[in-house]
């Protein structure tokens, strides 16, 4: 569990901001938690904006989450839903697909295949149906086994101008001996349409088959990165907050990139790191550390102890930007004598901040003022503190 999530971005914490960027460029056991808020730096409308939806031939203006949400309530399914509202469902769901497929893809995807490209990718979360992630080399995920993919292609067409498409297959399936009990369930469900509902699946609640896959995959994972999606929803702030605590089990990290606050409840317990920057912009930073990692850049290759354990680059970081905080604050607090010491200068490499707080014995960072309490006297490291009389 977090001692509590610190805030950082670029201009008032640049130290701080960097060792943490540098300490996701490093990390090569990730699993990614992120929402459709990313598809917005690709030029796709978020899916709370309002535009004209023709439901049940009437025009109103209505957001696409809400159209999800009416279309997909719990006391009627999809194959419920009257031919007419179901078409706008499809001709609403069909735009969106169309200018998906032509999306640029955006700096923070580019980020996610590259990792994806190294094998640093345990797992990719996301809430989103828009396929960005996969850059244009799929257009939808099929869940009817009579429907392929290019076959969705063409249809949109047909969905766009109003049309109520039927499956083919799934008739000859329900007429099969094996399935005609429920043939009259059948029927109702040929038509073609969206599969995507307003909450996440079955296999991805508490129990369910895929959920202890991921979290079994957290097991060994040294980072939860956080993006694009709000936490605020109870079902997804349980999903991150299992996540957590597997990944904090072996001490890694959790960090969430957004401008926005984190709204989640007990967020604050469970992500360490708050990187206050848009997605798209801080994904730049992260391909510069890369860079500079890959160009062999001293000051960014990892120690002896951090090859035998990757993990170790996520305590480390932690540890050492508790320094930062302390050289804003200029006060260090020794529990045993309440002396109190001005710190002189701090070196700015994450590694020798590291060893300086090693070398003091076990920090514990308490209260919102980041005083600092130290459970053990250390050797006083020469040329970094001074006692103040």
């Amino acid at each position: 569990m977090s001692s509590g999530t610190k805030i950082y971005d670029s201009t008032n914490q640049p130290a701080a901001f960097n060792a943490v960027v540098e300490a996701i460029a490093k990390t090569d056991r990730i699993i990614f938690l992120c929402g459709p808020d990313l598809s917005t730096a690709a030029g796709m409308a978020a899916l709370n904006k309002p535009s004209a939806i023709n439901s049940n031939g009437i025009a109103s203006q209505m957001s696409l989450s809400a159209l999800i949400k009416e279309c997909s309530s719990p006391d009627r399914g999809l194959s419920q839903l009257p031919n007419k509202q179901l078409a706008a469902y499809n001709m609403a769901m069909a735009e969106r697909r169309i200018r998906a497929r032509s999306a640029p893809i955006n700096t923070f995807h580019q980020y996610f295949q590259r990792v994806f490209g190294l094998k640093h990718v345990v797992r990719y979360l996301t809430t989103s149906f828009d396929a960005l992630e996969a850059a244009g080399k799929r257009a939808v995920e099929s869940k009817c086994p009579g429907v392929r993919e290019k076959d969705v292609t063409a249809f949109d067409g047909s969905f766009l101008r109003g049309a109520t498409l039927l499956c083919e297959d799934c008739p000859l399936m329900a007429e099969q001996p094996s399935t005609s009990r429920r043939q009259a369930q059948a029927a109702l469900s040929n038509h073609l349409r969206p599969a995507v509902q307003a909450n996440i699946g079955i296999d991805m609640l508490p129990g369910g088959k895929l959920r202890n896959k991921v979290i079994t995959g957290a097991k060994s994972t040294d980072l939860l990165l956080i993006a694009g999606i709000s936490l605020q929803a109870d079902e997804i702030m349980d999903l991150a907050q299992e996540i957590a605590e597997e990944v904090h089990g072996r001490y890694g990290g959790v960090v969430y990139i957004g401008e926005q606050p984190i709204c989640g409840r007990t967020a604050k317990y469970h992500v360490d790191f708050h990187l206050k920057m848009d997605p798209d912009e801080c994904a730049h930073h992260i391909f510069d550390a890369m860079e500079r990692l890959q160009a062999g850049d001293v000051s960014m290759e990892p120690s002896a102890d951090e090859e035998n354990d990757k993990s170790d680059i996520w305590s480390l970081t932690i540890n050492s930007t508790a320094w930062f905080a302390l050289k804003s604050r200029s006060l260090l607090r020794l529990d045993a004598t309440s002396a109190i010491w001005d710190l002189k200068s701090v070196c700015c490499n994450a590694n020798a901040a590291a060893t300086i707080s090693a070398t003091l014995g076990h920090i514990t960072q308490v209260g919102p003022r980041h005083v600092l309490y130290c459970r053990c006297l250390g050797a006083r490291p020469k040329g970094f503190l001074s006692r103040r009389r």
